[in-house]
């Protein structure tokens, strides 16, 4: 099921596209989305189950009015879920305790730090507990290394090592696909508390990629049967980013007197939970207009659109369940027009867009829920030439439309 509603905030009308235009932008996003995979290393909720902490009640047992923490300092909210003090604790209840603080780190991602109740004499009322960090040793590959490992993995070498990273790091790479089988290793370190993340790579894994498409979804008017190109490079700076090229065409080559172009050219590259994209794309089409009656061929209409466009997005929230992104996108975009030698001013637009919206995926034992808040709208100051709608005179280039969208 899915739901999705939108409100103008203008209630002036938006330029709309050109059918070739619309037309050619959803073929070009769908090439792109054959090489743009969104895997997700989300698992289902689990049942939640309460974890108290019940002390067994012993004879004897000492009275502990204040537990010093130590190495606890990257976990401060361990502090807040300490028992209430004073509380009387013996052998078997220091074993509890120990037990529910590992459980309590494992349960926020920290599968590697362990708590630990060094001897020490508890008739001074204080109680002591280490906690030893679980950090990275280092990243290595098993083999096949095709990038850096510092774009793709939030944590470094030295860093805490937190299964929450893991996955984001993960979903970086199997992003690529020629990477959508790569899996990680945790080995011991070289030093206590140290793990080490091996990368295995799928053995023979393409780097680059080509794929060739043959439909007849196009325009009649500038031709039905189509012919597409994708050309995908995995790591081509050894960032793990990717550059992927696409060309689509009607298939009537020798034909002049009508026809439809669409090129486009986007590289995306990961940073831990941020990631960064840039794309370029021109649409163009030419059509002859209908014979008058004495059966003289009308002039050529031709179009040009340009898009430029510049994204970033983020994770700022991530458990084993769920994940919400943070996105915004920066565009510009170009339509122009002729008839024979003659520019359309009427259909000419230079206009700057903006696109920010917030998604949320939650994965259930059964499915998934994906929800999410949007807005685009115009940036009239930086829009060069806003273009005209009927009965709007004053039209200056501005509007704003919000969305909302729930979908499984």
């Amino acid at each position: 099921m899915r739901c999705i509603a939108s409100i103008a905030q203008d209630s002036r009308p938006i330029p709309s596209l050109s059918d070739t235009t619309r037309h050619q932008a959803q073929q070009i996003d769908q090439l792109r989305q054959q090489l743009a995979p969104s895997p997700d290393a989300l698992s289902a909720r689990a049942p939640h189950a309460a974890d108290p902490l019940a002390l067994p009640v012993e004879s004897p047992c000492f009275a502990i009015h204040t537990i010093e923490w130590r190495g606890a300092d990257a976990f401060p909210w361990l502090v807040r879920e300490a028992p209430p003090e004073p509380v009387c604790i013996g052998p078997q209840g220091l074993r509890v305790l120990r037990d529910r603080v590992t459980r309590r780190l494992i349960a926020r991602g920290y599968i590697t730090s362990t708590a630990g109740i060094p001897e020490q004499d508890l008739s001074s009322g204080r109680l002591i507990v280490d906690i030893l960090p679980g950090r990275i040793g280092a990243i290595r590959d098993e083999h096949g290394r095709i990038g850096w490992p510092a774009t793709a993995f939030p944590q470094h070498a030295d860093g805490l090592l937190n299964v929450r990273d893991l996955d984001q790091a993960l979903e970086n790479v199997r992003r690529l696909p020629g990477q959508a089988a790569t899996a990680f290793d945790l080995v011991p370190g070289a030093t206590l508390g140290d793990t080490d993340i091996v990368v295995r790579h799928p053995e023979a894994a393409r780097r680059v990629r080509f794929i060739a498409t043959a439909d007849n979804a196009g325009l009649d008017a500038t031709g039905r049967n189509q012919l597409g190109a994708i050309v995908a490079i995995d790591s081509p700076l050894r960032l793990y980013d990717q550059f992927v090229v696409t060309y689509n065409t009607d298939a009537a080559l020798r034909d002049k007197a009508l026809g439809s172009q669409a090129k486009s050219a986007a590289w995306n590259v990961p940073a831990g939970y941020a990631s960064v994209s840039f794309g370029i794309s021109e649409w163009t089409s030419r059509q002859t207009l209908s014979a008058d009656a004495r059966g003289i061929a009308g002039p050529r209409l031709a179009q040009r659109t340009r898009r430029y466009e510049a994204g970033l997005a983020f994770v700022p929230y991530r458990s084993s369940h769920g994940k919400t992104t943070l996105r915004l996108r920066l565009s510009r975009r170009e339509d122009r027009s002729w008839l024979g030698p003659t520019e359309l001013d009427v259909s000419r637009r230079d206009i700057v867009g903006y696109d920010v919206g917030v998604a949320h995926r939650e994965k259930l034992a059964h499915g998934s829920i994906d929800a999410g808040l949007g807005m685009r709208g115009s940036v009239a100051g930086l829009s060069a030439h806003p273009g005209r709608v009927n009965d709007r005179p004053a039209w200056a280039g501005r509007y704003r439309i919000l969305t909302a969208t729930l979908g499984g």
